[in-house]
């Protein structure tokens, strides 16, 4: 086959061609299963666990950052009685390298250069409600 003008124009459609269908096709990438077991995290929040005792997130956490660090707070839906839940975040987030210390009915919970609040919310409809709050220290 000679290779002239029109033979080398239609051979560099056919590849632009083939490139554009190429790019149409989903890219398909081995990801390895999520465990169910491992824990998931409450957005804006590094490393506080969003156990099975949340039912939802009331809106959307609000995070920003500081000069000092992340400033982060967000309101939870509950599925059981605030002081069960509290407790089940003390023992969480102690095993997470946090050290808490229950005050009242709330639990401060401290690690490295944050400060980790947990607060009774003032509950909606008979739910019960938790405040997070993050700070720097």
């Amino acid at each position: 086959m000679k290779f002239t003008v029109k033979n080398r124009f239609f051979a560099a459609w056919r590849l632009l061609f083939l490139s554009a269908l190429l790019s149409l096709v989903p890219t398909v990438v081995s990801a390895q299963p999520q465990d169910p077991e491992a824990p998931q995290f409450i957005d804006g929040f590094p490393d506080v666990p969003l156990l099975s005792s949340v039912m939802s997130l009331l809106g959307e956490p609000v995070v920003f950052d500081t000069p000092a660090g992340t400033v982060a707070e967000a309101s939870l839906a509950l599925t059981e009685p605030y002081e069960r839940v509290v407790s089940q975040y003390g023992a969480a987030l102690t095993s997470l390298g946090w050290g808490c210390e229950g005050l009242g009915g709330s639990l401060k919970c401290r690690r490295e250069d944050s400060q980790l609040t947990v607060s009774s919310g003032s509950g909606t409809q008979g739910v019960p409600t938790m405040l997070l709050r993050l700070e720097p220290l």
